[in-house]
């Protein structure tokens, strides 16, 4: 299926939840944020989370520095 990830098109499997894609992609949930359709996903239910069709994902990383 095809989502929207941080503004580029990607193809991914059908019935991927938003944790498995952070997964999959390298990222660690740790200092990660997710919007989805402009919403912020709570950590928490990141496992129950089902991508779906043409949904439009945003990931945000803390990063330090200054």
């Amino acid at each position: 299926m095809k989502i929207f990830f941080n503004g580029e098109e990607l193809t991914v499997r059908d019935d991927i939840s938003l944790s498995q894609f952070i997964k999959d992609r390298g990222l660690t949930p740790d200092g990660t944020a997710c919007a989805v359709d402009e919403n912020i996903i709570p950590k928490a239910t990141w496992s129950d989370f089902k991508l779906e069709e043409n949904m439009h994902l945003d990931v945000f990383t803390l990063v330090a520095g200054g």
